[in-house]
């Protein structure tokens, strides 16, 4: 619990600490990735080696939508019939863990043409190195082949979002051909009623709604005593992609997913278009294989 914390900590200054410098310009944004480079606030070292995304504005508003699966499946059936509803496909990054004791509902997710990325096997909250790292991904795409039948797609999202403290997990993981799906948006939904920082479905959607604002911020993870700090005189999610939990922790459907219906109905009324984040691994190996022949045309000969 100390360490979630601590990367919250993270989540809550960061914005605040990290200069304009640190983001591309437009001369610097890669001409091969199809971008709107004004409103592009993407990790500058990272993303120069496609290691992590997150945010992707284009031409059009769009927004995606995340569900990370490392507990139980007690929201997954709302989930998805809310999604059939409006015809949205979605990403969800699963555990082996979850592979292991809900097969079905894997496939079941697979079927109905979401995509799914890793989350590695057992959800640790404190890999200590690149060999504990790889082995629970390799572990949890071999599972998931054997479950489903298919390939799993090569994107994956660091368990608490350890990768802010440890950076030397996205490289690592490129290895495997991973890239590392980020979180812009999200909520404090592992705290309930009783503790300080909650913050209720309703409360977050008026802020939805009205003031939170993504055009300059990035881990946004709004809680009742943080969320001024994401806020603006008018709502943008352009290239937002945001998180939402499967498994449940709060009692009686509070749990944050349960915005998921509101969250889709506010975002189509106001001209936003869903994606999938397929499209980060065809991208990002995209430009990796452009920059590799460049690379290898300067070489001497």
């Amino acid at each position: 619990m100390k360490s979630r914390f601590f990367i919250v900590w993270i989540f809550v200054f960061f914005p605040l600490l990290t200069s304009c410098s640190s983001f591309y310009t437009r001369e610097e944004i890669p001409t091969d990735l199809t971008i709107d480079e004004s409103h592009c606030t993407v990790d500058v070292k990272n993303f120069r080696k496609n290691k992590n995304i997150i945010r992707h504005p284009e031409k059009e508003l769009n927004f995606f939508l995340t569900f990370d699966s490392g507990g139980n499946d007690e929201n997954l059936s709302y989930i998805l019939k809310i999604l059939r509803k409006y015809k949205i496909k979605a990403t969800f990054f699963v555990t082996g863990n979850f592979i292991k004791k809900y097969p079905a509902r894997v496939k079941e997710i697979a079927n109905e043409g979401h995509v799914i990325g890793n989350h590695t096997f057992t959800h640790n909250m404190n890999f200590r190195n690149e060999d504990e790292l790889l082995n629970e991904l390799y572990e949890t795409e071999l599972l998931y082949t054997k479950v489903t039948g298919r390939e799993i797609t090569r994107i994956w999202r660091s368990p608490g979002l350890q990768h802010i403290d440890k950076p030397w997990m996205l490289e690592a993981a490129l290895k495997l051909e991973y890239v590392h799906i980020d979180v812009n948006l999200g909520s404090y939904d592992w705290v309930c009623e009783d503790q300080p920082e909650y913050l209720s479905n309703e409360e977050f959607m008026e802020l939805f709604k009205k003031r939170l604002n993504m055009k300059n911020n990035l881990h946004a993870i709004v809680n009742k005593f943080n969320y001024e700090i994401f806020c603006a005189d008018t709502p943008f999610y352009h290239g937002t992609i945001m998180l939402m939990h499967v498994g449940t922790i709060r009692p009686k459907k509070k749990d944050f997913v349960y915005t998921l219906e509101d969250v889709i109905k506010y975002l189509i009324a106001n001209g936003y278009r869903f994606d999938n984040c397929r499209r980060f691994e065809e991208l990002a190996w995209k430009s990796l294989k452009s920059s590799s022949r460049a690379s290898a045309s300067q070489s001497p000969r």
